[in-house]
Order: structure tokens, then C-alpha cells, then sequence
């Protein structure tokens, strides 16, 4: 009965200790730096806000503003259909890593900051830039990139890329034989695929 009390006071103290753990600790899994949870409504700098993966062989940065990941570069296979632009991403393997998709149009947007820009001689029309300081290689001639978000008001349907028009990002309509670049991401996959 003299050792009950201790070790009856030994077991609370482990189980408070075990509550005692954050959330940070229970989602690190190895030493390296802690990413919080990602969350919408926040916005960060480019300069914390992208993180160039070296375990991906730095072909992949983190988005932690959506916790999406991000092919560095974007595939500049041209002529690329929609079907060969999914195979190419499926394909997409940097450090061992598989699970890469064609975005959605929110996602695609998601990295764009919107900028003033003239098309047609007409001034401050909406077009799309990446921010200031991002890591991200963009070779000349990757005009845009394939989405899989259907535009229903489209007749036969169609599905939405960017595209580069005098020098600016917009949106455009396209058919699924149509020829466009893609930036695989690597993240759940929404439901519905628009």
C-alpha cells in the first residue's frame, strides 16, 4: 500500500505530460524545420512563403500559404495536350517523390498576384504575375499552363489555362487537344477536379 500512492501520482504525471505535448511537437516527425499548418487566409512575404525543397532535389517548393507543392519549373513540353500534360506530371518524380497532378484554376491562381498591366492600348486591365522574390525558373517560351477546371459556360465544354497574350497572363477556354505547358502541384486532390 506504501507504493500505491507513488505510482498511482507516477501514472497522472505521465498522462498530463502527454497533453502537455503541442501540436508543433506531434507533427514533426524528423529534425529539420517545423511548416505550420497552412491556411488561406494567411499572406506571407515571398521570402517565407516559398521554400525551395532540397529533398526534392530543389525541383519542387513548398506554398506555405496552401501547403501545396509546387514543380519549380514548369513543364515545357510543347504541343502538350491535356491527357499528355496528366501523363507528365504522373511521371514527375523528383527525390522519389510521385503524387503529382495537373491543378485546378484556384490553385493555378493561387500563386499569381493580380498586376495593372495594357492590353491593346488599354490600361489597367487585370493580369497575373508571380510576387516579387519568388524561387521559382521560368524559362521564356512557357506561355501559360493547362488547368482541370472545366468552363461550363463553354459549349463544347472547355477547360480554363492561363495563357500569355501581349506579355500578360489571362485566362482562356480552351479544348483538351488544345496545345499548352503544364505546372504539375502535388497536394490532396479536390473533389470534383475543378
Amino acid at each position: 500500500m506504501k507504493h500505491a500512492l507513488p505510482d498511482t501520482l507516477a501514472l497522472i504525471a505521465l498522462g498530463l505530460a502527454m497533453f502537455i505535448v503541442t501540436p508543433a511537437h506531434a507533427q514533426t516527425t524528423a529534425p529539420g524545420p517545423y511548416y505550420a499548418t497552412p491556411s488561406w487566409d494567411q499572406t506571407l512575404p515571398s521570402s517565407t512563403r516559398f521554400i525551395v525543397l532540397t529533398n526534392m532535389n530543389s525541383e519542387a517548393v513548398l506554398d506555405r500559404e496552401t501547403g501545396l507543392v509546387w514543380q519549380r519549373t514548369p513543364n515545357q513540353t510543347s504541343g502538350s495536350i491535356l491527357g499528355f500534360a496528366q501523363t507528365n506530371c504522373f511521371k514527375f518524380t523528383p527525390g522519389g517523390r510521385a503524387g503529382w497532378r495537373v491543378p485546378t484554376m484556384p490553385e493555378l491562381l493561387s500563386i499569381f498576384v493580380p498586376q495593372s498591366c495594357t492590353i491593346d492600348g488599354f490600361p489597367g486591365q487585370f493580369c497575373l504575375g508571380l510576387p516579387d522574390g519568388h524561387p521559382f525558373i521560368v524559362p521564356n517560351g512557357v506561355s501559360g499552363s493547362w488547368s482541370t477546371t472545366l468552363d461550363h459556360a463553354s459549349s463544347p465544354a472547355a477547360y480554363l489555362t492561363l495563357g500569355l497574350f501581349q506579355g500578360a497572363l489571362i485566362f482562356l477556354a480552351v479544348q483538351a487537344d488544345f496545345s499548352d505547358p503544364v505546372w504539375c502541384v502535388r497536394g490532396p486532390s479536390p473533389s470534383g477536379g475543378s
